[in-house]
């Protein structure tokens, strides 16, 4: 499929038909999917994936920016302002590039907005070009090409649990483990095994035979999907009913992954996707700024942000499967015409052609016309997950070094010595520091409180001095031994000849 001017147009003007055209737009928060890419384990985003993103900046450029759109927001400038704009994403390729693909859209070049607005004012295009003083007159490069900041983020990074906070979590894990230990599983691995089997001569040299089961039903998918758009004799190998059964499948393999009404853990990366949503809004409201965030994530978010807000169980049809490449979330911060209480609504946009409208829906059984911006924090505050502390206390994630510092039993430690004047090499792992305040204080499992460690005060001090080469020994042990740090997983699960990884991108 190529991507015309018109198709690219086209995209970009169609606005929401759930939008009161009379709402003052106050701020947006968009997250969303990346596009086309090739097949694992490459991080290649295709020129088709590119197109995907551009369009759907440009749709969003149209919403927002554009000062002639009803939905303009409220004081954010045609052109870019870093104040003006949050962004983030992983430092992975394919996520990262599709980001800023986006905002090609969003902040086009400046010489395809000049004289578009009496609002950009001259200081916005005056880099456009400049007279130097030995007489030579210069164009700024690629038309003006506004250079947008994004922070990307590392997968070790505690800023990382707010885009992928499903990723280095153990109990996200241990939820998939269970998954594939149930017998809905079990059930859906054997009824499905011979039709996965007979793919083997479509997908020779691609999936080994061995990996051909519903275990492997997002890579099985991805494949074929991939090679579908990308290789014309590959796509006229498999059938229509083929395609389906086996998109059926996926959608319901990653729903069950990503979300269990009776596993919260599944959700994981959604309670931390809904605070970074909320103090990003928040922000926006009570200082100005950001007017806009964007974050970029992997489609399990979407799964587990749907089925913590009850979309899912309202909708299965729409909510209950794989988001398509460039797919969107948006929560807008407006107030109505009538009345200047902030409220919040929730849209969905299922891809980026020119048919997909951004389309609002109730979230958490709430009114699908939006919150009061109050009650939709009374909804943070009971579903979300709030601080990096919680989301180790969740994932059980204490032996990773970025849950270190917010340990309970390594902050008693560092106020202990503290209030003793002493220092150590903050090294060591909770699990270590706990032990040996055990064996010194000799307290029970319950361990050390703050208010505990509070109460010892100076009269061990002679302690604190042991507790220290201890930790400082244990210390030393660790990194003679390559340190603390856990590897981040990919959720890859094995049992008998049955393996199956659940890429993110």
């Amino acid at each position: 499929m190529k991507f015309s001017a018109s198709t690219l147009t086209a995209a970009a003007v169609l606005l929401a038909s759930g939008s009161a055209a009379d709402d003052t737009i106050l701020g947006a928060f968009i997250f969303g999917r990346h596009g086309d890419r090739l097949t694992k384990p490459t991080s290649t985003l295709t020129t088709l994936g590119a197109h995907q993103l551009l369009s759907s900046g440009q749709f969003y450029h149209a919403r927002y920016l554009d000062p002639e759109s009803s939905l303009h927001i409220e004081g954010l400038n045609l052109t870019y302002h870093e104040s003006q704009l949050s962004a983030q994403a992983p430092n992975s390729g394919v996520i990262q590039m599709s980001q800023w693909a986006f905002f090609q859209g969003l902040y086009p070049p400046l010489n395809t907005l000049k004289g578009l607005s009496a609002e950009i004012s001259e200081n916005e295009v005056i880099s456009l070009s400049e007279s130097l003083a030995n007489g030579t007159d210069l164009d700024a490069p690629l038309e003006g090409y506004q250079y947008v900041v994004s922070q990307g983020v590392d997968e070790d990074a505690p800023a990382n649990i707010w885009i992928k906070g499903d990723e280095s979590c153990p109990n996200f894990d241990a939820s998939s483990q269970r998954y594939y230990q149930s017998s809905e599983f079990k059930t859906l691995n054997e009824s499905t095994f011979d039709f996965y089997q007979g793919l083997s001569s479509i997908v020779a040299g691609g999936i080994p035979k061995a990996k051909l089961n519903y275990a492997n039903a997002y890579s099985v998918f991805d494949y074929i999907n991939v090679n579908s758009i990308h290789n014309g004799t590959f796509a006229a190998l498999v059938s229509e009913d083929d395609f389906n059964r086996v998109k059926w499948l996926q959608d319901r393999y990653t729903t069950d992954l990503n979300y269990n009404a009776s596993d919260s853990t599944t959700v994981i990366g959604a309670k931390t996707l809904l605070t970074a949503m909320f103090t990003n809004l928040n922000d926006t409201l009570v200082a100005r700024q950001p007017l806009l965030s964007m974050f970029t994530g992997s489609y399990d978010t979407f799964s587990q942000f749907f089925g913590l807000t009850g979309l899912i169980d309202k909708d299965p049809q729409t909510f209950g499967g794989l988001v398509n490449y460039g797919a969107s979330i948006v929560l807008e911060l407006f107030k109505t015409e009538d009345d200047s209480t902030p409220r919040v609504r929730f849209l969905f946009r299922n891809g980026t052609e020119s048919t997909d409208a951004l389309t609002p829906y109730p979230i958490f059984g709430q009114d699908v016309a939006g919150i009061k911006f109050t009650d939709f924090e009374d909804l943070v505050n009971e579903n979300a997950i709030h601080d990096l502390q919680g989301w180790c206390t969740a994932c059980g994630a204490w032996k990773l070094d970025l849950c270190k510092p917010v340990a309970p039993v390594y902050e008693a430690f560092e106020k202990l010595l503290a209030e003793n004047n002493v220092g150590i090499l903050g090294t060591a792992s909770s699990d270590d520091l706990e032990q040996t305040l055990r064996i010194i204080l000799n307290t029970d499992s319950s361990g050390l409180t703050l208010a505990g460690a509070g109460g010892i005060g100076a009269g061990v001090t002679i302690g604190v001095f042991l507790i220290a080469g201890l930790i400082f020994l244990a210390c030393k042990k660790l990194r003679a031994g390559g340190g603390t740090k856990a590897p981040v997983t990919s959720a890859k699960f094995e049992k008998d000849d049955l393996s199956s990884t659940q890429s993110t991108v």
